[in-house]
């Protein structure tokens, strides 16, 4: 067993997410309240509004990825496509 004290223990949460559920959102990292809709199980009942926006910024704060296009230098973008097609 590599941890002997239950999740809720070492990581306080006043939402009662599953380890699914935190696992997909360490994962997927979600970026808006749709994101949050689909991982968490009853998300309205369980989280409400405020829920989700905690949610969002805890996943922010803790989980942020960067999102594609929004990278410097990367392949694509306007100017890449036309330079591909001629």
């Amino acid at each position: 067993m590599l941890f002997p004290a239950p999740c809720s223990t070492w990581y306080p949460q006043p939402y009662k997410l599953t380890r699914g559920e935190l696992l997909q959102l360490a994962n997927l990292g979600p970026r808006t309240a749709v994101e949050v809709f689909l991982v968490v199980a009853d998300c309205e009942a369980r989280l409400g509004d405020d829920g989700v926006d905690a949610v969002l910024s805890a996943v922010e704060a803790h989980v942020a990825r960067e999102v594609e296009g929004e990278q410097d230098g990367g392949a694509g973008g306007a100017d890449g496509d036309d330079a591909a097609m001629e």
